[in-house]
């Protein structure tokens, strides 16, 4: 069944142990298992239209993809009041584990938590076997960028900055 497992926009409150925490977290976790990996891709690209996309395919298993959450606030706060969405595609993950990173890196935009098929499918589309793949989609949904820079990389910024222009 298709749903949004968590919508956090605010500040939210957690226990660790018997800690209480406070964290600032914006993002929404979406889960929809009735698409197709190509009818996803299609939703997510009609749902931005006219936003530039910076997406990674990654997975809460994947120690290179934390490694780059940690550089991913510059991004976000660089782009936070801009025409840029910030799409994570969940692949292989549990859904607890991916909570987790997202809100221990405050990964700032639409997570989508893909099965299989879904994974398999972005990943031939992309041509990709590595994690993390980094992807950009310009204003009118093309595919412009697999494999574009990373996190902590001067250059994404001026490739971000040339899709805004156009």
């Amino acid at each position: 069944m298709d749903k949004v497992i968590r919508q956090i926009i605010g500040v939210s409150l957690f226990f660790l142990g018997s800690q209480l925490y406070s964290q600032e977290t914006n993002y929404s976790l979406i889960k929809l298992d009735s698409l197709s990996g190509e009818e996803l891709w299609n939703k997510i690209i009609e749902e931005n239209k006219g936003k530039v996309i910076y997406g990674d395919l990654c997975g809460s298993w994947c120690a290179p993809c934390e490694y780059y959450f940690s550089l991913s606030d510059s991004l976000h706060h660089e782009y936070e009041e801009t025409n840029v969405s910030f799409i994570y595609l969940w692949y292989r993950s549990k859904e607890e584990s991916a909570i987790k990173l997202i809100e221990t890196y405050k990964l700032v935009g639409n997570h989508y938590l893909l099965e299989k098929d879904q994974g398999d499918s972005i990943q031939k589309k992309f041509n990709n076997f590595g994690f993390p793949c980094y992807f950009l989609v310009n204003r009118i949904g093309e595919l412009t960028y697999i494999n574009a820079p990373r996190p902590g990389s001067k250059v994404i910024f001026k490739h971000i900055d040339k899709l805004l222009e156009n």
